[in-house]
């Protein structure tokens, strides 16, 4: 049966589970935690790696001796406020109509989520954003919507997308802690997602449900609606605010603090020994008063939060989980912000998951639900497997939240859309006598890609340890042409003088007259006089127009 090493890192602690899936559930063999020495992780990133894979190696340690298991890899979660999701369209219109082929539409695929990514402010060429998955929301032909964009014929098309970007700086920094103690990750999930996957049992999720998961320094926001999770959100305070009010109103140090803040919940009488050592013995009510504020600030920035991401509609419950969520008076008061019920508002705690066993002595509360969801989604295969992939020499980080094709490799890569496709050079579009004339530019060169020496195409799934060759693709040569290209000149003979002699045509390119050699612009418009007047060629040869007349 397999097992899975869950790690939650945490702003203030680290906890780690081995767990298996069982036919009644999930099943924790063994739990580990411990806490930073000194403050390594700030709002759920890696600061110290050092301090932090001190943390993590101590908790592998104990996990290897209490269950005899090499621990390799491991299941881990980023916070919930590292998610960018952003909705982009890219367009594109060309002279004369073309038949959209497979290729055309990928390239409009990336330009798209390219634009998504330049629109939450990351810089595509130097990819600080992981896309870790996208989705083709609409496809219009000609300004019209259309099922596929493939196989059809016209010159406008547009495709729109939603996708998915995590911050590398936050996977990279998991990663790197990781590696210091020989451990590989073996899958990535939210913070909050995985809160969920323990907290809210799945026939719930079709609720309009907020789930607030309250650790150290932030607090995570996930909601869900119709059986699934659709937004995700954070505020940057949470149980350290409430510790470092005890800390500035006392003069305590911060552990002293979090002892007393914890002690809130179960004593009426508290003592207090301040930095100059001097005792003081005060009602729990006392205390209360002086967190109140700040408690208060904290609930009114998590009702913003969950309104705003849940387009100004109430949820129809909030619920609580994290150490943070034990802080005296959140509860009621998330309630009073909320404007919702009291009822509406709980805490979930370990206890009242049915389905897990193992540990009851030693994990209980709602500070291990997030590492407990870690190990469930492992399990379940809900996670984002991470791989890389080579694309010319540089590994490429990739993440499994759909199958990443040789498109999706080379978007991580940084390649840009417009040099995967060949496009055409660019038209001619001149008017002759009236009649508007295109010339077509020549065809592009398409880009050389192969998958580990072998030719392929865009649509080609990857997978870890695959070498991606790519040269760039050649845009085609832009039409360009002379008036004796496009048109053949045929003069007319006459005798003059006893003289064989050419009557030309009038040329007039946008109304200057030029001769057959001249180049053509774009846009302009010629003029062509086949019969040329016998007036024309006579004042050629200098003759005037009175002097016409009076022979």
């Amino acid at each position: 049966m397999k097992e899975v090493f869950a790690l939650d890192i945490g702003t203030r602690a680290v906890i780690g589970l081995i767990m298996q899936k069982t036919e009644q559930g999930f099943n924790i063999i063994a739990s580990s935690r411990t806490e930073h020495n000194q403050r390594a992780m700030y709002d759920g990133q890696v600061h110290d790696v050092d301090e932090v894979a001190r943390a993590v190696l101590k908790v592998k340690q104990e996990l290897e001796a209490k269950t005899g298991i090499k621990l390799k890899k491991v299941a881990v979660a980023a916070a919930g406020r590292a998610i960018c999701t952003q909705t982009a369209s890219a367009r594109r219109e060309e002279v004369f109509p073309i038949i959209w082929e497979k290729a055309d539409v990928v390239s409009l695929e990336m330009e798209a989520v390219q634009n998504a990514l330049r629109k939450i402010g990351g810089e595509v060429d130097k990819g600080l954003l992981h896309c870790v998955g996208y989705s083709t929301t609409k496809q219009q032909l000609e300004d019209l919507a259309i099922t596929s964009l493939i196989g059809q014929t016209g010159k406008k098309a547009e495709i729109t997308v939603i996708a998915t970007f995590l911050p590398r700086s936050v996977v990279n920094g998991l990663i790197a802690v990781l590696r210091r103690i020989d451990l590989e990750m073996e899958t990535l999930t939210l913070e909050p997602i995985a809160a969920g996957q323990a907290a809210i049992p799945s026939d719930m999720r079709r609720l309009n449900l907020a789930l607030v998961d309250i650790g150290a320094g932030t607090a995570d926001i996930a909601l869900t609606k119709e059986g699934s999770f659709f937004a995700y959100g954070m505020v940057p305070m949470a149980g350290d605010e409430v510790t470092e009010t005890l800390c500035s109103h006392y003069l305590l140090e911060f552990r002293e603090a979090e002892k007393i803040k914890k002690s809130l919940a179960i004593e009426n009488k508290i003592e207090i020994s301040n930095f100059f050592g001097e005792k003081l013995l005060l009602s729990t009510d006392e205390i209360l008063e002086v967190i109140k504020p700040t408690v208060n600030t904290i609930a009114e920035r998590l009702s913003q939060e969950i309104l705003l991401l849940n387009g100004g509609t109430k949820p129809q419950a909030v619920i609580l989980v994290g150490g943070g969520s034990l802080t005296p008076l959140l509860r009621e008061t998330v309630a009073e912000k909320m404007e919702i019920p009291p009822s509406r508002v709980g805490i979930q705690v370990r206890e009242r998951l049915a389905s897990m066993l193992g540990e009851e002595e030693v994990l209980s509360g709602s500070d291990v639900i997030t590492p407990i969801g870690i190990g469930m989604t492992a399990l379940n295969n809900q996670g984002l497997h991470y791989y890389a992939v080579s694309v010319n020499g540089l590994n490429i980080p990739l993440f499994d939240l759909q199958p990443a094709t040789v498109a999706d490799t080379l978007l991580a890569a940084g390649i840009q859309p417009r040099s995967i496709v060949a496009r055409p050079g660019a038209a001619l579009v001149y008017e002759l006598n009236g009649e508007m004339k295109i010339l077509k530019g020549e065809l592009g060169k398409p880009a050389e890609i192969s998958v580990n020496g072998f030719p392929t195409d865009l649509d080609t799934i990857t997978k870890a340890g695959d070498k991606i060759s790519f040269v760039p693709g050649q845009a085609g040569t832009d039409a360009q042409a002379r008036i004796k290209d496009v048109y053949t000149v045929s003069c007319q003979q006459i005798i003059f003088n006893g003289k064989e002699e050419q009557i030309r045509p009038l040329i007039l390119l946008d109304g200057q007259e030029v001769d057959e050699d001249e180049w053509l612009k774009d846009g302009c418009k010629l003029i062509i006089k086949e019969k040329n007047s016998l007036f024309a060629f006579l004042k050629a040869e200098g003759y005037s127009l009175a002097e016409l007349n009076k022979r």
